[in-house]
């Protein structure tokens, strides 16, 4: 027989098992493995695609659009102060451009848009070789141009070191049709870059068969900061040493506030601009940089080169910033390709 308990003895026991097996179950849980949250690659790839790719093409599509009505409006009144509007919505424009750079892969280069928008080498025998023919300047005459004479650089070559031809009271009306069919040509070619890749080529991109997508977008940051340390940073350092064997486009066109386009790009691949980047990926496979994690030390290292290439004024300042990108480039190639078992496959993203 079993000994008389009192109930509230009973109770007291009853409790003390309860709390005990719960106490038990939530050590047992604790040690189990925590189960990782599986990073949708995918939802990334749709992220940048939508408000770094697309974004910038289309601001460009508008900016593009905007100076060809702009040039119209030129054509009918060419005095200085339209010229120096001008001027200045070619740099909105070109910077803009910059940040479009990121995306020169694929139908960007299987159709030539990037060359067609801006081969990067002025040739400007060709541009004069144009002004000097007798050929009627038109669509079909843009169209038959070599990229060389076509695009962001001629375009930049007539308003800056054609500026007194194209202002002359006596002017020569062939520059200012060149000039607007230039800038119509832009306008087309914007346009069906924007519209060929949110209608078709996005499709494609974003199935990411055999993790392609991923590998070109990691490659095309890589390249974009693998071209602003080994050849744009040493054009303008160059260009505050001497600047007397360059054109006026040029000088232009090296300016720092276009480095400092493509960084900003660089920022908003990376971080995913307003949904998810490489930062979360990286974040998610508990990637480390010595006691940090890797996202948070890149993320610094690209305001940190920000910072170093808006104090450029002279060529000690372009050194300066020159190292700070290198050091990002580092990072970028090294530590983020390792840790997102990512290869180097990247071409030039400029096509120089």
């Amino acid at each position: 027989m079993l000994p008389y308990l009192p109930q509230s003895s009973l109770t007291r026991i009853t409790l003390f098992f309860k709390i005990s097996f719960l106490l038990i179950l939530s050590i047992l849980l604790a040690c189990e493995p925590a189960q990782k949250h599986i990073f949708d690659k995918n939802e990334m790839i749709a992220n940048i695609t939508e408000y770094v790719i697309l974004a910038n093409y289309q601001s460009f599509a508008m900016s593009a659009a905007e100076f060809y009505e702009q040039t119209l409006s030129f054509k009918k009144e060419n005095t200085a102060e339209n010229l120096y509007a001008l001027q200045a919505k070619w740099e909105e424009m070109y910077g803009l451009w910059k940040k479009c750079e990121f995306a020169n892969f694929g139908l960007a280069k299987e159709k030539n848009f990037m060359y067609d928008i801006n081969f990067n080498e002025l040739r400007t025998k060709l541009i004069m070789n144009v002004l000097s023919s007798k050929q009627e300047i038109n669509d079909k005459y843009i169209q038959s141009l070599g990229s060389a004479a076509k695009g962001l650089p001629a375009i930049g070559f007539l308003l800056f070191d054609k500026g007194k031809m194209l202002t002359d009271k006596k002017v020569n009306q062939r520059i200012l049709s060149y000039l607007e069919m230039l800038a119509k040509h832009l306008e087309d070619k914007s346009q069906a870059l924007y519209d060929e890749w949110k209608n078709d080529y996005q499709k494609k991109f974003l199935k990411n068969e055999d993790n392609n997508s991923v590998n070109t977008l990691a490659n095309q940051l890589l390249a974009l900061t693998e071209n602003l340390a080994s050849k744009r940073i040493d054009k303008l350092a160059k260009q505050l040493e001497d600047s007397s064997r360059l054109s006026q486009y040029e000088r232009v066109a090296n300016k720092k506030e276009f480095i400092m386009a493509s960084l900003e790009v660089i920022d908003e691949a990376f971080k995913g601009n307003k949904g998810i980047g490489f930062d979360d990926y990286l974040d998610n496979l508990g990637a480390k940089f010595t006691n940090h994690s890797l996202s948070s030390k890149i993320k610094e290292q690209i305001e940190n080169t920000q910072i170093a290439v808006s104090y450029i004024n002279n060529e000690e300042k372009a050194t300066q910033a020159s190292e700070e990108i290198k050091k990002l480039l580092i990072l970028i190639r090294t530590d983020m390709f390792s840790a997102l078992s990512i290869n180097v496959s990247f071409t030039d993203a400029d096509g120089d």
